[in-house]
């Protein structure tokens, strides 16, 4: 049985509310548990870029969705594009976040979805990351800076935390090897918030740093990254 297209209506708003909920009647109760499951699984796992924070870079990305019976996303497509390909490449990456979605129930083999995702600054948004090391030679400084430029691209909002207005410095002692590769990490100072500080570690569980300058072994370093919002 092959569903037709229906629209869940997912809204992501930086330092305000996420709104959600289905544009159309579905078919029956089980399904709109199903699409309820689904909205706060987008909720959870979405982000607002920083540098599309940066730029103040705001639209709505319409994705169209298809789905099997054990919730794998089996092919999705951008109907309509925000005009900022950092927020149109996000919504690509939040499809592979969540996929797989939540099985759907019994009597469906397929699902066909349409999401318009919404991002939208509110207030101000200010993210920082810095680098602490020993260190301050003149070699290193390059490297500092492509390091600051690696955590600048990837850094990135929880939006479901924003919504509270979380913010705070989560530091990550980091050990990096000779390529970049980094072999080991721990929390060093918390920021106060569970959720903040898990989010900076899946940051640097996801990343790879420039290769080092000089020394042929690991080297530890402390990460600061700070997500704090302005009044």
């Amino acid at each position: 049985m092959h569903s037709p297209i229906r629209r869940l209506v997912l809204t992501a708003t930086a330092l305000s509310c996420l709104a959600f909920a289905p544009t159309t009647v579905l078919a029956d109760d089980s399904m709109d548990a199903w699409a309820t499951k689904v909205a706060q699984d987008f909720a959870s796992r979405q982000r607002y870029p920083r540098a599309a924070i940066e730029n103040k870079e705001e639209g709505v990305v319409k994705v169209e969705v298809s789905v099997v019976a054990d919730g794998h996303i089996t092919g999705f497509s951008i109907t309509e594009g925000s005009g900022h390909a950092t927020l149109d490449n996000e919504v690509l990456a939040l499809l592979n976040r969540v996929n797989p979605l939540p099985a759907l129930p019994s009597g469906h083999d397929s699902y066909n979805f349409s999401i318009p995702l919404r991002y939208k600054l509110a207030a101000g948004t200010e993210m920082a990351a810095d680098v602490e090391m020993a260190s301050g030679e003149d070699m290193w400084k390059t490297w500092q800076k492509a390091v600051g430029r690696t955590l600048a691209r990837k850094q990135a909002y929880p939006t479901a935390l924003l919504g509270s207005g979380v913010e705070g410095t989560v530091k990550v002692e980091l050990v990096i090897a000779a390529d970049g590769t980094i072999v080991g990490q721990n929390l060093a100072q918390s920021s106060g918030n569970e959720a903040l500080d898990m989010e900076a570690m899946n940051l640097m569980r996801e990343i790879s740093l420039p290769a080092l300058p000089e020394p042929d072994h690991p080297i530890t370093i402390v990460v600061p990254l700070t997500y704090r919002v302005k009044q």
